[in-house]
């Protein structure tokens, strides 16, 4: 008795057709290298690769023009001791800056700005002046107005701040006041600061 499935009515004509498409390795056909019979099967059809020269190099004049940032970013020029407010390569405003010398050139983001900050007091601010020296990360460590009413961090140890007067202990960058105030406004956390 012969039973017929559904499973070998499809598997019987995809077997056939499967092993139909394979050749044997030991049949390789060559007619004047223009085509040939793969072991696997597939047929490569090929023209002679062109002959190769040398090819001089011709010498170019480029231009690539400087990327400046787009929107409102800030420049440090450690050279003219100079600091500008830029909006794309325009400049809006700029000052002279006292503390440029230990800043590292390179491309930052604003790290914090601040409103009336808090600048928090070393222990040689006390020393220096003959004070009890306050505990680590006691209030009295904090002292209100020692940078001025704006400060915008570069990172956690640089301001750029408007303090009365530029001392080792504040550190930082010191510029007017009416200047980082619009510079203050005009920023916002994360914008590009390029020191050069």
């Amino acid at each position: 008795m012969f039973t017929f499935s559904f499973r070998s009515v499809f598997s019987l004509p995809i077997a056939l057709c499967l092993s139909s498409c394979a050749q044997s390795a030991n049949t390789p056909v060559d007619v004047d290298g223009q085509f040939a019979w793969q072991t696997s099967g597939s047929i490569t059809i090929a023209r002679p690769l062109p002959a190769v020269t040398t090819v001089m190099p011709a010498k170019m004049l480029g231009f690539l023009p400087s990327q400046s940032p787009k929107g409102s970013w800030l420049s440090i020029d450690r050279t003219t001791n100079t600091v500008a407010l830029m909006d794309g390569s325009d400049e809006v405003t700029s000052t002279h800056a006292e503390g440029l010398d230990l800043l590292e050139p390179g491309r930052f983001e604003l790290a914090h700005k601040q409103r009336n900050p808090l600048w928090y007091a070393p222990e040689s601010y006390f020393t220096n002046r003959q004070l009890p020296t306050p505990a680590e990360g006691d209030s009295r460590r904090y002292l209100r107005g020692a940078l001025g009413d704006f400060a915008l961090f570069l990172d956690a140890d640089t301001p750029l701040h408007s303090a009365p007067f530029m001392s080792e202990e504040i550190s930082g960058i010191r510029i007017d006041e009416q200047t980082l105030a619009k510079m203050y406004y005009s920023l916002g956390v994360g914008d590009i600061v390029l020191v050069k």
